[in-house]
């Protein structure tokens, strides 16, 4: 998984902790970075890594398939909201291509325009909150409108 894949499902699994309960999962605010929000602490650990020629991979497929969620994260009493929470948001983004991450954490109605809009260097945690929220209530659908051709202006 490359560095851009992984700072948009963490972006995803923060908002949907947001909407859901109204806590960040992460410790850590995203910069209204160039192409979308962005950890500046995973920015930096991908670039360390290039810098010092070592490799930097997030495998989590096991002989070519998808390791399931279980073989990853062990499921206690203690985090079994945290597995929960990680498990339907993995379900929900893992198949997403870059071109759609870019949509969704850029689109007209992003945090992360809305941070720009305002000259912040950082996303708020209450636009990505209330921007979740709606994905939360409406289905991962909601970040795709249904594109309708255009209209024939011969017909009628």
């Amino acid at each position: 998984m490359d560095m851009d894949k992984l700072q948009n499902l963490l972006y995803c699994f923060n908002g949907h902790s947001l909407a859901i309960n109204h806590r960040p999962i992460l410790g850590e605010r995203f910069l209204t970075g160039p192409h979308g929000p962005l950890l500046v602490s995973l920015f930096y650990l991908f670039e360390k890594r290039k810098i010092n020629n070592v490799p930097f991979i997030v495998d989590i497929t096991k002989q070519g398939k998808i390791v399931s969620i279980p073989d990853v994260i062990r499921r206690t009493d203690a985090n079994s909201q945290f597995y929960d929470l990680f498990h339907s948001v993995w379900d929900m983004y893992k198949d997403i291509s870059a071109e759609d991450f870019r949509k969704i954490t850029t689109g007209d109605h992003s945090p992360w325009v809305a941070a720009i809009r305002r000259g912040s260097d950082y996303l708020e945690d209450a636009d990505i909150s209330v921007f979740f929220s709606m994905v939360v209530e409406n289905g991962i659908d909601y970040l795709f409108p249904p594109r309708h051709p255009p209209e024939d202006p011969t017909a009628a």
